[in-house]
């Protein structure tokens, strides 16, 4: 939905049409099973990373909040066409001959939505999971950084954001809703990425007291999980309870000693908290180098995962395990195309 003052050019909306009709007409078989046997040949594991899923029918430009329906919708494409297994299973089984490929659902970071949403989902549809749950936001009771920046830019009208005085030309966001206003809204969240800690801290600062007084979209906020929602998730049978470090850093952006701690930090407390032994680890961000990778195998990890948009092939380093992310604007179609390299 676009807001009465906002106008899109006629050459957008028909490069919106044409890339709409392209992917469906891709998407359907039998170009689709050519594309996935060859993708998928030798055992290659499709691993996906999703972030949280959110209520149907927000207006939320939150790449990392996908509406649960639209999450049904995958669930059903992957039934179609893949077994959807737990990483252990994957893990054991890697180039094993099955009658369908397979794939992996993994979540990141441990926001609310992964018990109010996902969860029933996971009870109901009997779905394997794996969640990566970073610890501070949830010791703490505060989002981290990046998720109370993506709350706070969500106005109802245009809103010019000025980070001059950090190194980023002023963005405009509340142009629109939808995928344009996410690419505004992910300018912003890639340079505050880039940016020192001490750096960062301030630029938070200002892009909140920029929003402070602008008007809003309804919409639910992203919150971490409560410790007692986190220990009903990790109570499930289906759910695999991974690390994804205490302080949520890009861990190549620090020095090892305090990625080590950050780690051994959110270990010990998952496993505190859970009863349960964490055996996976999620680089944030996907951020590693090989000296971590060599961190994880050494901390007794079984796998540790990145990002990328590749498979996962017998013969991968398992501690830079491939994942394919998926967020809010990846329709079931596009899913699909995205999972056989397209």
């Amino acid at each position: 939905m676009l807001h009465q003052a906002t106008r899109v050019a006629p050459w957008r909306r028909f490069e919106a049409v044409l890339k709409a009709g392209g992917t469906k007409l891709l998407a359907r078989p039998p170009v689709t099973t050519v594309l996935r046997r060859r993708a998928t040949a030798n055992g290659a594991v499709s691993v996906l990373v999703y972030h949280t899923l959110g209520a149907d029918g927000e207006d939320f430009d939150a790449w990392t909040v996908i509406e649960t329906g639209r999450f049904r919708s995958h669930i059903a494409m992957l039934r179609s066409h893949y077994d959807i297994v737990s990483l252990d299973e994957a893990l054991e089984t890697l180039g094993a001959p099955s009658r369908k490929p397979k794939a992996v659902l993994t979540f990141d970071d441990g926001e609310y939505g992964l018990f109010s949403h996902l969860l029933p989902i996971v009870e109901e549809l009997a779905l394997p999971v794996t969640i990566y749950m970073a610890t501070r936001h949830i010791e703490a009771a505060e989002p981290y950084w990046f998720d109370a920046v993506m709350n706070a830019l969500q106005p109802s009208h245009p809103l010019v954001i000025d980070l001059t005085a950090q190194g980023l030309a002023p963005v405009t966001v509340g142009e629109t809703t939808g995928t344009q206003n996410w690419l505004a809204t992910g300018r912003i969240l890639e340079h505050l990425k880039g940016l020192s800690e001490e750096q960062r801290v301030q630029a938070v600062r200002d892009v909140l007291q920029q929003v402070s007084r602008a008007k809003k979209r309804r919409i639910t906020p992203m919150r971490p999980l409560t410790l007692a929602e986190l220990k009903d998730i990790a109570r499930h049978p289906r759910v695999t309870i991974g690390a994804h470090t205490h302080c949520h850093s890009l861990l190549d952006k620090v020095e090892l000693a305090q990625a080590e701690s950050s780690v051994r930090t959110s270990v010990q407390l998952l496993e505190e908290w859970t009863g349960r032994k964490i055996e996976h680890f999620a680089y944030p961000n996907g951020n590693h180098t090989r000296q971590l990778e060599e961190l994880m195998e050494r901390l007794g990890f079984k796998t540790a995962a990145v990002g990328g948009s590749t498979l996962w092939h017998t013969g991968c380093n398992v501690f830079a395990l491939p994942r394919i992310p998926v967020g809010r604007y990846d329709t079931a179609e596009r899913l699909q195309l995205r999972m056989v390299g397209i």
